[in-house]
């Protein structure tokens, strides 16, 4: 009885370490992504010269293709939502439309190290997640999470002159 529940108890350990290992595979590959979408976002705003709007105008749109494709195959309707996660789910579109909408605007005035270096700043994220989510930090996590600020600081110098 005693070795069926050490059993479970490891492979229930054992997923828990899957998972956390899949979600840090996902959150490096997210962070590529972005980097390469700010990347490009910066070279069409100051080489391509194209405007803000038209920026939003695109990417919105095509946001608005994939996601409808996702819906129509898995046969989903958009009317189908809870009544109490409506309000939730308009939060996290308007929250995403006015990030990415800023993130632009930041990227069209600042340079691209000093604009990294607000947006993906983890002190604010954590602090959000503790007002929002209730979701506690550590003292470790707080080491951690100001040295990697300091590092993308070192990394980005944002305080230096020119846009290079």
């Amino acid at each position: 009885m005693q070795s069926n529940r050490s059993n479970r108890s490891a492979t229930s350990s054992f997923r828990d370490h899957y998972d956390a290992m899949k979600g840090l595979i996902f959150g490096f590959l997210t962070a590529t992504s972005a980097g390469i979408m700010i990347d490009i976002i910066k070279v069409l705003l100051s080489e391509i010269h194209i405007n803000e709007f038209e920026l939003i105008y695109i990417r919105s749109f095509f946001a608005f293709l994939i996601v409808s494709v996702i819906l129509w195959f898995n046969k989903f309707s958009i009317f189908a939502i809870d009544k109490a996660l409506a309000l939730f789910a308009f939060g996290r579109v308007l929250g995403s439309c006015l990030g990415f909408a800023l993130e632009i605007f930041s990227l069209d005035y600042i340079t691209t190290s000093k604009s990294i270096l607000i947006i993906n700043n983890p002190l604010i994220t954590s602090l959000f997640s503790y007002i929002l989510l209730r979701e506690k930090s550590g003292l470790h996590d707080m080491i951690s999470f100001t040295f990697c600020t300091f590092g993308v600081a070192l990394l980005t110098n944002p305080f230096a002159d020119g846009g290079n």
